[in-house]
């Protein structure tokens, strides 16, 4: 039967033979097995039991093996050390009982794995909130108790059940923080997760643990004293070994990974953060290239779709400028754009530039007696747009803003009224967007050449960047525009990514 289960296995386990570990308990299946022959089952059962654990480094000890009525009783216990690997295991477990022990079926075999029945169900700690979520399996003798807030934040606090005063807290936090007196701390394997283990001023016993690598912090608090860790520590070091948080959602190398797989670009820097209120994450690869500084990012949801790349070799589109012209009487007025880009679409057509008899009203026919509001342009552009002063400015509130900027500005009802329902469905969901109007950034790379010039020129041009959270930015301040003689007022914007 060994040999039958070596070959039915041997693709799903490594069950080959190793080199001498150090440890007599820990050797390779096969060499395990070579002292069962024919003779040893002549009048001898071995009982083979696999166990699964999140790191390679968590060890077993066979505490005890017992027969009541037909059935086998092995009662084993989890060795889990502070530091392990992050590999995940499969431990068989070969026990050889009594001479003349004689069972029916595997049924007959009971497992207790750290005090609990490993066929039976266990009291299973599990929450989840926004985009986390956190579960522990108890053993006997342990409680629970949720504790949620306001906010994305909970934890789920587990303790002895004849000592609820002292807990472990096992939390999801909105950014976490230490201060660093007093503060010592290692790395350690838990659960199959690296995290790292801080204790303050000494202690033997460590304050918290922070799983690293995760969307978002989830950190485990040790509320319990030294008599209390003494006595309950490798109960409650059995119970952490068994914690899953973020389940089902990549984690921070997978992020880099899905990133570094869709751009194939060379880069010497790179760094990926999670937001906890939008469940997004972002990767962002960087070299130098000479002086300059080239940056790559990429944003990807929890379970790895990607939603946007920002590559700074692709252009930017100029979207929707659109032109009006407000001559003080009748006139037939040529306009020409010099775009440091390509155009994409223009209305009326573009050829060579737009000739068309304009009306004080802003009116404008062509030669064939049609009728336009506005000469309408887009194009592409490697315009780079200066950031460096601007608005950050909550979603909900880019209507209310835009109105107020666009008329100081210079722009009229009607005129912002039909920028902001272009630009309002793309910005108003954002949690917050970047607004900077721009200047020379966007009229050098689009010239207008208009004949006869006209008396006062307005280019209102948006560029604009969603955003997670909010930041600080010095805000721009707008020259005072007159509409005086002819006339001429354009706006568009570009979503930067």
């Amino acid at each position: 039967e060994l040999n039958a289960y070596y070959e039915a296995n041997k693709d799903v386990y490594f069950l080959e033979r190793t080199e001498n570990t150090g440890n007599h308990n820990s050797i390779g299946f096969l060499d395990a097995c070579d002292k069962y022959d024919a003779e040893y089952f002549e009048d001898q059962i071995l009982l083979m039991i696999l166990l699964e654990e999140g790191s390679g480094s968590v060890r077993h000890e066979v505490k005890r093996v017992g027969t009541n009525a037909d059935k086998v009783f092995v009662d084993i216990k989890s060795i889990v050390p502070e530091i392990g690997t992050a590999d995940m295991a499969e431990w068989h477990v070969l026990i050889e009982p009594e001479a003349g022990v004689d069972i029916a079926s595997e049924t007959d075999v009971v497992v207790f794995l750290d005090g609990r029945n490993a066929t039976e169900k266990h009291t299973i700690a599990t929450h989840s909130k926004g985009f986390a979520n956190i579960s522990v399996t108890l053993k006997d003798g342990w409680a629970y108790e949720i504790k949620d807030t306001d906010t994305a934040e909970f934890s789920i606090n587990i303790y002895p059940e004849d000592q609820p005063q002292n807990k472990l807290r096992v939390a999801y936090c909105n950014g976490f923080g230490v201060c660093g007196t007093g503060l010592t701390g290692k790395t350690i394997m838990l659960g199959g997760y690296e995290a790292w283990m801080g204790t303050y001023d000494n202690q033997s016993v460590w304050d918290f643990i922070h799983l690293r690598g995760l969307p978002g912090d989830y950190v485990i608090f040790n509320e319990g004293g030294e008599a209390w860790w003494k006595e309950y520590g490798d109960d409650a070091m059995q119970i952490l070994a068994t914690i899953k948080a973020a389940n089902g959602y990549i984690t921070e190398s997978e992020a880099i990974r899905i990133a570094r797989d869709k751009l194939q670009a060379e880069y010497d820097e790179v760094n990926a953060s999670f937001s906890a209120a939008s469940g997004i994450w972002t990767v962002t690869m960087s070299q130098n290239q000479g002086l300059d500084r080239y940056v790559m990012t990429v944003t990807m949801d929890i379970y790895g779709n990607i939603r946007e790349i920002y590559n700074p070799d692709e252009p930017v589109c100029a979207e929707k400028p659109v032109i009006y012209l407000y001559p003080t009487e009748e006139a037939r007025i040529t306009v020409q754009l010099n775009l440091d880009g390509n155009l994409i679409c223009t209305y009326p057509k573009y050829n060579d530039g737009w000739t068309v008899t304009a009306a004080p009203d802003g009116a404008l026919t062509d030669a064939s007696g049609r009728k336009y509001y506005c000469l309408y342009w887009e194009g592409n552009t490697c315009a780079e747009y200066d950031f460096s002063r601007g608005f950050c400015v909550r979603g909900e509130d880019t209507a209310a803003f835009l109105e107020d900027t666009l008329a100081r500005m210079g722009l009229t009802e009607r005129e912002a009224n039909e920028f902001i329902i272009y630009w309002l469905p793309q910005m108003e969901k954002n949690p917050y967007n970047l607004i900077s109007f721009q200047s020379a950034a966007y009229t050098d790379s689009a010239e207008l050449s208009i004949t006869p010039a006209p008396d006062s020129l307005l280019r209102v041009f948006m560029a604009w960047k969603p955003l997670e959270t909010a930041i600080r930015i010095e805000p721009q301040v707008f020259a005072e525009f007159k509409r005086v003689g002819f006339a001429v007022v354009e706006w568009g914007g570009a979503k930067v990514k």
